[in-house]
């Protein structure tokens, strides 16, 4: 018997299936290495450990069992059984298959659920640990809030007195660094909104402060150095009632004034980024220079009101209404602006760019000079608007589109209300 030539058979088949054992040896480790993981070698937290690793063993065998065709029923193909050992013989392939293969499944099915049994009710009990750690944190926190807005309360009151009897000012500058002091330890608490599937931080204790300061009769420098000096960030002041208040330079970054009535309200300079201004009345109102970026304020009402530098940039304006407002030099990039009425109002410099002026009602407003930039104007009422004799051109070169269907549906005229040497058009619509 030729074994040279037996020997060179299985060298060139093995060489034919060299891609193939050396795939199967990187899964064998990565698979390895996944059920290592899973019985905490080293250790990991994974939700789904339990499973994964059950995975990991089933296909851990199926490869094992592979390997056993290779090994054994490839090679008695091509190897003649008597160069063999006996092991690997008839009925040895059988006891292999049982005394090797059956036992892993078993042990690893039995690590598997040791490893389980015992994570699930370690997790379940670092769970409830977990759970009352917070809600004793949070009850401690809550009362430990009570407390402050209680002392807050009466150093108002306080300040109040000693305001109405004019004492001096050295006991006023200390109930106003006392105030200081505790409202910056006011704290914000993770609150679900069910409109906007999303936590909120948001703090009652902050509302709380703000309506206490506004409903005495601070004298307004006090209350100006208490406005610099504290953020009401997160104030839940939802429905509340601030209607004509000085709340120039006022912090209300992320605070929830839903449906709040701010009807002449002074809030320039103020910070109102990211707020939620959802159904809030602003009528009548002073917002110049405000910071409005990123804020709800759909279905507001900003009618009459000066926003003059405002920046309500992505800020959600859709079905708002802001008539006869005056928007010199506002910005507005990438708002939305849908079904919003502006009519009557001016925009003479106001930045519009990529914003959603879909159905939006800009009749009788005064466009010269705005800038409209990646705008859509189809399904825009520009009926009577007031433009200047550049105006078209700019819309074509700052991209622009829907120009073609807008002036289907308006006519440029002369201004006959114009000054001279200031000759400005409208749009008209055209009678079909």
């Amino acid at each position: 018997m030729n074994f040279n030539f037996i020997k060179q058979e299985i060298i060139e088949e093995f060489k034919m299936s060299k891609k193939l054992i050396l795939f199967l040896i990187i899964t064998i480790s990565v698979l390895t290495g996944w059920f290592l993981g899973f019985i905490k070698i080293p250790y990991f937290d994974s939700k789904y450990s339990f499973w994964i690793g059950v995975l990991a063993g089933i296909s851990f065998l199926l490869f094992l069992l592979i390997i056993y065709w290779l090994l054994f029923k490839f090679t008695f193909e091509i190897i003649p059984k008597q160069i063999l050992p006996s092991l690997f013989e008839g009925s040895g392939e059988s006891k292999i298959l049982r005394f090797f293969l059956l036992p892993t499944i078993v042990l690893l099915l039995s690590i598997s659920y040791y490893y389980y049994s015992g994570n699930k009710s370690k997790n379940h009990q670092l769970n409830y640990i977990k759970q009352e750690l917070d809600d004793f944190k949070n009850t401690t926190a809550l009362e430990d809030q009570r407390n402050k807005i209680n002392l807050l309360y009466n150093l108002i009151k306080e300040l109040d007195s000693i305001a109405d009897n004019n004492k001096n000012n050295y006991l006023n500058e200390q109930k106003i660094n006392r105030i200081l002091s505790l409202s910056s330890t006011l704290k914000t608490y993770r609150i679900w909104n069910m409109e906007f599937k999303e936590y909120q931080e948001l703090s009652s204790e902050k509302a709380l402060l703000l309506l206490a300061l506004v409903r005495t009769n601070l004298d307004t420098t006090v209350f100006k150095k208490i406005k610099e000096n504290i953020s009401f960030s997160g104030a839940d002041l939802r429905n509340a009632d601030l209607h004509g208040l000085d709340l120039s330079g006022i912090d209300l970054k992320q605070a929830n004034l839903e449906y709040a009535n701010m009807e002449g309200v002074n809030l320039s300079y103020s910070n109102l980024q990211g707020a939620n201004l959802k159904g809030a009345n602003l009528n009548n109102s002073n917002l110049v220079e405000a910071n409005f970026i990123s804020s709800k304020m759909n279905w507001s009402k900003i009618n009459e009101s000066n926003l003059t530098k405002t920046k309500l940039d992505s800020a959600d304006l859709s079905n708002s209404s802001i008539q006869n407002s005056n928007l010199f030099k506002g910005s507005m990039i990438n708002s939305n602006l849908f079904n919003s009425t502006l009519q009557g109002s001016n925009l003479n410099l106001c930045l519009l760019m990529n914003a959603n002026i879909r159905n939006a009602d800009l009749s009788n407003t005064i466009l010269n000079k705005a800038d409209f930039n990646l705008l859509n104007l189809e399904n825009v009422d520009f009926t009577n608007a007031v433009i200047n004799k550049f105006w078209v051109e700019q819309l074509i070169n700052y991209k622009n589109i829907g120009i073609n269907s807008m002036l289907q549906n308006f006519e440029i005229t002369i201004d006959t209300k114009s000054i001279k040497d200031s000759t400005l058009y409208r749009l008209n619509v055209i009678k079909k």
